[in-house]
């Protein structure tokens, strides 16, 4: 019976996609997944039973019992912080899916309708990168200026959010730091 697909590749991801036995990665070897402690000795298929191993490591063991550079303890701890990884990443974005609903409210309180599905996308770089105070200051800068139509307030919108996440990082929309101008005689 050989391991499914989904379990194969989370013993790849835990593992670094390394083979614990002579630390080698793809694509010098093809990974498959081993049993620390063999089928035929009473190994189960149970993720902290299973370990990365190449192609040619894993045939030579040959259904012997081999310590992996990993021992099974580290293998899992790394399995329990992988899953606190995961369920932290989880939380994360719940969070920012909350945010983005937040402003989808408030859009539709103070405007009058909800926005469009590529607009509510969009808002999630904006929750990632600014308060959700200054993207509902935004939407009142919409309403001063009393667009006439859905699509010029959602672009001023956007424009005003442009702004703002300039501002924070230096004109840089990715959060990468400009680089600074020469002042004086290196002007």
């Amino acid at each position: 019976m050989s391991i499914p697909k989904d379990i194969r590749f989370k013993v790849f991801w835990r593992d670094g996609f390394t083979c614990q036995y002579c630390g080698r990665k793809p694509p010098e070897v093809i990974l498959e997944v081993d049993h620390i402690v063999p089928r035929s000795q009473g190994g189960t298929d149970n993720i902290e039973n299973l370990v990365t191993a190449c192609r040619d490591c894993n045939r030579s063991k040959n259904k012997k019992l081999v310590a992996p550079a990993l021992r099974l303890e580290e293998l899992k701890e790394k399995s329990k912080q992988l899953q606190a990884f995961i369920e932290y990443t989880q939380q994360i974005e719940q969070s920012y899916r909350k945010m983005v609903q937040a402003v989808i409210d408030e859009w539709h309180q103070k405007l009058g309708y909800t926005p469009s599905a590529s607009f509510t996308n969009s808002l999630y770089y904006f929750v990632r990168h600014l308060p959700l105070s200054e993207i509902f200051e935004a939407i009142d800068c919409v309403l001063v200026r009393d667009p006439p139509s859905e699509y010029q307030a959602q672009r001023y919108f956007y424009g005003v959010l442009w702004n703002k996440v300039r501002s924070r990082t230096g004109g840089d929309t990715y959060g990468r730091q400009s680089p600074e101008k020469p002042t004086g005689k290196d002007a």
